[in-house]
């Protein structure tokens, strides 16, 4: 380092800690060593002294940069330090806490420059102001207010932002959508939802005070786990929206499905049921309370109408965005900027833990739209600040009175998801954002407290969870199939049950061994035997029975299937024994006293007919590979096996699945308001059937077959 050259030293605006950066690399891209926010040094027109001046701007958390590096050991580079502070001299300033809130107060800028005294010395010698030697009416020097030399601005405010992300991942009744949650080798590998809030948040300079999240799948070791119940998403929208200032800028992101009905678009709550209305959320309700808010900027992105082609619906699902959906989404009220993940038409595509393309900044997990928020800020594109009154050219420092960043990560976003959408689905994902123009321009105050911090509410049951807790555990039957199980575990909390509705059903025993006594509750002891039954022999075929083939189909794999159809054989007969022995006891139930158990007696004898066609289906799956039935054109890469509603074994099979799930609508009618109701309801709604689906990677829906020679 040339001993001329002079050491600026500030705060990284991203964590402030002290960097020292020498006057040499100005113009040129670094990288803070605590936090890895990408700066650049950017030149100012000197100022009145003639002085050179400075700023940082913000580029991102990750990409190309110029990093400064100490060389020789440590000691010799100290010495030079020393040596340099006696030939050269450094801008250097020590500041209290205190310093940096008083100029805050002012203008939102921290100016640091190299005539500024350390703190001791400060405080031993205070600065008297400039005078001239004192005559007869004389006037006074007033003090120099000429800029500080060698400056170098760097923005410390609170800005006046605040997020909420509502997240919906495991439906209860509707199909689930992909959390971004997966394994993760470091910390950079997320794309669940917290951690991209915590991005969006952090870059967009949004106090941590002012962010929310209501999500069933907030991430790894999260305590943020909120329930997206239709009561705490509406009154957490109430709560947010009404305790807005009017200087405020916010942001809300809804991630779940979205559904029309007759012209009128709902957003779906973890309880929806698409066959009720009343269970879901009115988007006019949403857009009413935004028109009450009294923010000057508020931009809600919605991102619905999620697919998944590898793994299917296994339930539910809307399908793509109609028209109707499109435009009463951008039909928002004034004030109001509206970000959809796709357009009419469109999907919004889930990929899982894959490269879109060659870029490691292509790795998408979960929502494509949503990990493009991850690749922008990769790519330094998450932030940019906006063109405005005050800032003619994109870029330099975000200060507070700036609008949302949205201009250049929204083209990124939108770029990308196309280019992602080609490579992976070969058809189209655009997504749409309508600005909305400013209804108010509210000056930033800084004196004007935060919004104070709300509480996010709880579901209001009135029935024991000990009591919900023991009929779910009584019932623990593995899943059908087995993708999506993480909302099984914690049913007792999640749906708020009356204790009125459950007071039928309390035990008239504790279940003992009495219980499996056939002669006197044959009802309870075929329950129980069934149960066990089940849960054993899933419980060794769950890991044995492949979703997908990454192989050749060649012989050896044939022998391989033909090995793993030996226990579906055994299944089958299995489930259909079971059956003769629920079949015959159907006219016995009603001796039953326990209503308890002629509850449990309805679902397992359900339950039982599925999981026969279930084992039905996935052995007809195997027998197309065996047989050289299945279509590998465009397969070089293997298969998926995915979820369709259409089921293509034998019609004998189709007719226990139909039984199945006529006997779980009656466990609705006959069990209003109780677990047995929710469970029967989501399971009456699985797709039963299955398909191989060909894995797909960047680039394949651009080769074409090679001509015959």
């Amino acid at each position: 380092m040339p001993s001329s050259s002079k050491i600026l030293q500030a705060n990284c605006p991203g964590c402030q800690k002290t960097l020292r950066i020498p006057e040499d690399y100005l113009g040129r891209s670094i990288r803070c060593k605590h936090c890895n926010q990408i700066l650049q040094l950017n030149a100012k027109p000197a100022n009145a002294s003639g002085q050179p001046a400075a700023e940082f701007q913000e580029l991102g958390a990750a990409g190309p940069a110029y990093i400064p590096r100490k060389s020789g050991n440590a000691g010799m580079w100290m010495l030079s330090g020393i040596l340099m502070l006696g030939t050269a001299g450094i801008a250097l300033l020590i500041i209290k806490p205190e310093v940096f809130s008083s100029k805050l107060k002012q203008d939102n800028t921290v100016v640091l420059n190299k005539d500024a005294e350390p703190e001791e010395k400060s405080k031993a010698a205070p600065s008297t102001p400039t005078t001239t030697p004192t005559t007869p009416n004389a006037p006074t020097t007033t003090p120099s207010t000429a800029p500080p030399k060698n400056e170098l601005a760097i923005n410390t405010g609170i800005f006046p932002r605040r997020l909420l992300v509502i997240n919906v991942c495991n439906y209860i009744y509707a199909n689930p959508i992909h959390s971004g949650e997966g394994p993760i080798r470091r910390e950079t590998d997320r794309r669940d939802i917290d951690y991209i809030a915590s991005k969006l948040s952090d870059r967009w300079k949004i106090p941590k005070d002012q962010v929310y999240e209501v999500s069933d799948a907030p991430g790894p070791n999260s305590k943020n786990t909120v329930l997206p119940l239709k009561d705490i998403i509406v009154k957490t929208l109430e709560q947010f929206l009404s305790s807005s200032r009017a200087q405020d800028r916010i942001m809300i992101v809804f991630c779940g499905h979205a559904v029309e009905k007759e012209g009128i678009v709902y957003l779906a709550p973890l309880e929806a049921d698409f066959e009720e209305p009343a269970s879901m959320i009115p988007l006019s309700q949403v857009y009413s309370l935004l028109a009450k808010c009294p923010a000057q900027e508020k931009v809600i992105a919605f991102d619905v109408c999620r697919k998944n082609s590898k793994l299917g619906a296994e339930r539910p699902t809307f399908g793509a965005m109609t028209e109707a959906m499109e435009k009463a989404f951008h039909t928002p009220p004034a004030g109001t900027s509206v970000w959809t993940a796709c357009s009419a038409e469109q999907f919004s595509y889930e990929l899982n833990g894959e490269n879109y393309g060659a870029d490691t900044s292509t790795f998408v997990n979960g929502s494509v739209f949503l990990n493009l928020f991850i690749s922008a800020d990769y790519k330094g594109k998450i932030a940019i600040r906006e063109v405005n009154k005050n800032n003619p050219k994109a870029g330099g420092i975000q200060v507070p009175e700036d609008p949302l960043p949205l201009s250049t990560l929204e083209e990124f976003v939108k770029q990308e998801a196309q280019t992602a959408a080609k490579a992976m689905e070969d058809t189209p994902q655009i997504p749409k954002l309508t600005r909305a123009a400013a209804t108010s321009n509210i000056a930033y105050n800084s004196a004007e407290p935060l919004p104070p911090r709300f509480k996010i509410p709880t579901p209001k049951a009135t029935a024991s969870t000990k009591e919900v807790a023991a009929i779910f555990g009584e019932l623990n039957l593995p899943p059908i199939k087995s993708t999506n199980t993480k909302l099984g575990r914690s049913y007792d909390t999640v749906i708020p049950f009356k204790s009125e509705d459950l007071v039928p059903y309390l035990p008239d025993q504790a279940t003992t061994k009495e219980d499996e006594d056939k002669s006197k509750y044959p009802i309870r002891a075929a329950v129980l035997d069934a149960i066990k039954q089940i849960r054993e022999f899933q419980s060794k075929q769950r890991q044995q029975l492949p979703t997908e083939l990454r192989e050749n189909i060649n012989d050896t794999l044939k022998k391989r299937l033909t090995n793993l159809q030996r226990p579906l054989a055994d299944a089958e007969a299995l489930f259909r024994d079971l059956n003769r022995q629920f079949t015959k006891l159907k006219d016995k139930k009603s001796e039953e006293k326990s209503k308890r158990w002629q509850a449990h007696f309805d679902y397992v004898f359900a339950q039982i007919n599925l999981r026969l066609a279930y084992f039905g289906e996935y052995n007809k799956a195997l027998s197309l590979v065996k047989t050289d039935n299945l279509d590998t054109s465009g397969a070089k890469h293997g298969f998926l096996l995915g979820s369709v509603s259409k089921m293509s074994a034998t019609k004998d099979i189709r007719d226990f699945a139909e039984e199945g799930k006529t006997m779980l609508e009656q466990v609705v009618k006959d069990y209003p308001g109780t677990p047995w109701s929710v469970l029967a309801k989501r399971d009456r709604y699985i797709s039963l059937g299955l398909k191989w689906v060909p894995i797909r990677l960047p680039g394949d829906s651009e080769e074409k077959p090679e001509k015959k020679k």
